[in-house]
């Protein structure tokens, strides 16, 4: 028996590079956001609030990590792995959401390097579809494994509006 392992966590220098990543794509598409990264364990890594991100943003972007780092699939991807589920058995969509710090909201991706998840990202503030982007964006600028077989992002399920009434994506 060994009593000891090793482990790969993110570096500082991947949670930040990751946080700053999401908000560049952010500012350069003009929504604020909060971006959290946390380590393997659930432990907030890193973390930005942009100037006019809503504070809710603050706590659902780290929820959107979590679910993203438990789940070891973008949140995105939680939800519609389950959605037929969910939809034969509302007690089941309710207990998943009974679960703490576990949303279904897009916008968490898992940091997966060299197929172990080291941590996840988190983005909220915005549409839905664009939280989601600002965080593939962070995951691939510090080199993270893209999931695989993940059907579109479909808007139409996910009704975020701007202030003028419409979608990013209409924007």
């Amino acid at each position: 028996m060994k009593p000891t392992m090793e482990k790969r966590i993110i570096t500082d220098e991947a949670a930040l590079a990751a946080v700053h990543a999401a908000v560049d794509k952010a500012n350069a598409d003009g929504w604020p956001k909060a971006v959290a990264v946390l380590d393997d364990g659930g432990n907030l890594k890193a973390f930005c609030r942009m100037q006019g991100s809503p504070l809710l943003a603050i706590e659902v972007a780290r929820q959107k990590a979590y679910t993203a780092l438990q789940g070891r699939l973008s949140s995105f991807r939680f939800y519609t792995f389950n959605r037929d589920q969910f939809s034969e058995d509302p007690a089941l969509l309710n207990a998943a959401l009974a679960i703490p710090g576990i949303t279904l909201f897009p916008g968490g991706v898992p940091v997966r390097i060299n197929g172990e998840t080291v941590g996840a990202i988190g983005v909220s503030g915005g549409p839905l579809d664009h939280d989601h982007a600002c965080a593939q964006a962070a995951a691939e600028a510090i080199g993270a494994e893209p999931e695989e077989d993940l059907p579109p992002f479909d808007n139409s399920r996910w009704r975020s509006f701007s202030k003028t009434g419409k979608t990013a994506r209409e924007s």
